[in-house]
């Protein structure tokens, strides 16, 4: 697991970006650009490997930080730095954009944000399958149950609805994959 901005821009970018190369390596180039920037920024204040622990495909969350300032664990505070803060708002479009063009990425999101409901990991690792026949059988009100991923219920109904109609549309499902440490895509045809 990398542990400071630098190890993780690089590392985290190519993973989230891999199934959707070359169609959006513009926004591949974009996003690295603006990382690399967000890095420096955080490096000459004092708070490399901050970004570790902010989602970087939440634009939003790093605009609002750079926004108003962040008080950094140790007391020490991050100042403002508003074109900084612009750019990620912009990044946070971009990334609605592309969601939109790629729903099997929709759906890794989805089920990455069904994980966070349950244990706020960011997979839900050996559970994927359990979660696809819960899409396929298209019915909230019965989950797996205990003993699978005992925890479905906790998955608000918008998630639900969302993995359901995002499933049909990209037809194949997500399984993480351990020799890549990363989730990799599977068509229904495949």
């Amino acid at each position: 697991m990398p542990t400071t901005a630098q190890d993780f821009w690089p590392i985290r970018t190519d993973k989230w970006f891999a199934p959707v190369l070359p169609v959006e390596a513009k926004r591949h180039d974009q996003f690295v650009r603006l990382g690399s920037l967000t890095e420096r920024y955080l490096r000459r204040h004092g708070a490399d490997g901050i970004a570790c622990v902010i989602d970087p495909f939440r634009g939003d969350l790093f605009a609002h930080a750079l926004e108003r300032g962040l008080t950094l664990p140790y007391g020490q505070r991050l100042p403002a730095c508003p074109r900084l803060a612009a750019r990620w708002q912009s990044w946070s479009a971009e990334y609605a954009t592309i969601l939109a063009r790629h729903p099997h990425i929709a759906l890794r999101e989805v089920l990455s944000e069904i994980s966070e409901c349950y244990d706020a990991s960011s997979w839900p690792y050996t559970h994927e399958d359990d979660l696809r026949a819960w899409a396929d059988s298209g019915d909230y009100e019965h989950p797996p149950p205990p003993g699978h991923w005992g925890a479905f219920h906790t998955t608000p109904r918008r998630l639900f609805d969302k993995m359901v109609a995002l499933r049909r549309e990209a037809r194949g499902w997500w399984r993480y994959d351990p020799e890549l440490e990363a989730p990799v895509w599977c068509p229904d045809h495949a």
